[in-house]
């Protein structure tokens, strides 16, 4: 009879482990080839599948505003000369237009560079809860081929001794007929037992 044991937060004690993100390892996904996922597993990869888009488009987008804003910082150096003229003006325009660009990507920057703190946590603790939840679907899929292993063990050990049994009576039978032959020959001889033999034996 299988042990019961206590409850235990498996996800809480992952947290303290560096665990492979389950959706990028291939024998994650060979442990359901047999039968597939639960809906839950599904469920819980698309979450995590979704957060790891969110940090990699973060990270390009990153890339991206960082790049618009040095051109930005270089056509603001290259407008700084203003003077009342046309064209100063219109480098000055320019100028304040390029410098609000820059704060609206300082602003974004900011958000995304919080979310890019922010992100690895929510990624890591969706995967701890991810693999819990495979964890106890193979474990409840390991007890249930225990337990008909215990079954078909009991059978084939039955099987055994009936088998055993068997060859036991096979034997027996074969030594008596090996005897009642004997007999006869011995009672009545080898050109008799011919006679008998080709119209008695079966094939």
């Amino acid at each position: 009879m299988r042990k019961k044991h206590k409850s235990v937060d498996f996800a809480k004690l992952l947290s303290k482990k560096r665990v492979p993100i389950a959706i990028l390892d291939e024998h994650w996904h060979q442990l359901f080839e047999k039968e597939g996922k639960t809906i839950r597993i599904i469920e819980m990869e698309r979450k995590l599948g979704e957060l790891m888009k969110k940090q990699g488009k973060l990270v390009n987008d990153v890339k991206d505003m960082k790049a618009a804003k040095h051109q930005l910082l270089e056509g603001i150096m290259a407008n700084m000369n203003v003077d009342s003229s046309p064209s100063g003006k219109l480098k000055e325009r320019k100028m304040v237009k390029s410098q609000k660009l820059v704060q609206d990507i300082n602003d974004r920057l900011r958000e995304a560079d919080n979310d890019l703190e922010e992100i690895p946590y929510k990624i890591k603790e969706v995967n701890n809860l991810l693999v819990v939840e495979g964890l106890n679907y193979c474990y409840e899929k390991i007890n249930e081929n225990s337990d008909e292993i215990e079954e078909l063990n009991e059978k084939i050990n039955s099987m055994r001794e009936e088998l055993k049994r068997m060859i036991v009576k096979k034997q027996e039978m074969e030594e008596e007929n090996s005897t009642i032959y004997k007999y006869m020959h011995d009672m009545l001889g080898s050109e008799i037992m011919e006679l008998f033999d080709s119209t008695n034996f079966k094939k």
